[in-house]
């Protein structure tokens, strides 16, 4: 796992303590109930902040929000 996985399974532990977050970097977010819709809004403001990044409206589609991996890529991009 890489350090931006890491960071970003560490912030989602922190903001998300009623869920056990998986290790498993690929398991989808959405489906499995860890995170919702109103959790993304939360999580785009937190991302740009840590990652000194701005996501464009166009990113911000639930496919990039499904699981750590598909987060990471978005920040690469």
């Amino acid at each position: 796992m890489n350090e931006v996985n890491k960071k970003i399974l560490s912030m989602l532990k922190e903001k998300k303590t009623d869920v056990v977050i998986p290790e498993d970097t690929s398991v989808n977010l959405l489906d499995s109930g860890v995170i919702d819709s109103f959790d993304i809004v939360d999580l785009i403001a937190s991302l740009e902040e840590i990652f000194g990044i701005e996501l464009d409206g166009d990113d911000i589609i639930p496919e990039n929000f499904e699981s750590v991996d598909a987060i990471a890529k978005l920040i690469a991009k």
